[in-house]
């Protein structure tokens, strides 16, 4: 078998010569060195990767909008721009007192 050295990380390595029954496939070569490709995994791993994910996605980011959302409608849309338009609101009393209009 002759040598070839192939460098990952200050790392040499024996590479069988090509075109012999020892010589490894690329990806055997990759797992060996530390690189493995992503996509070599099984559909059922990458389908519950994301799924957890999306999952994930739904509890934090998803789920807490909808219940802003479902709050600030409960009235109905009327009551929330009616909410937006009072000028209580709009022109509070402190907002007076440390900015006087120009």
């Amino acid at each position: 078998m002759s040598t070839m050295p192939v460098a990952y990380r200050g790392q040499t390595m024996p590479v069988a010569a090509s075109g012999t029954t020892a010589a490894r496939s690329r990806a055997d070569k990759q797992r060996t060195l530390g690189q493995v490709d992503a996509r070599a995994d099984p559909a059922w791993v990458r389908g519950l990767v994301i799924a957890l994910a999306v999952m994930f996605l739904g509890l934090f980011i998803v789920l807490p909008l909808v219940c802003v959302f479902t709050q600030a409608f409960a009235k109905g849309v009327d009551a929330y721009f009616a909410a937006i338009r009072n000028p209580d609101v709009s022109d509070p009393p402190h907002a007076r007192r440390c900015c006087p209009p120009r």
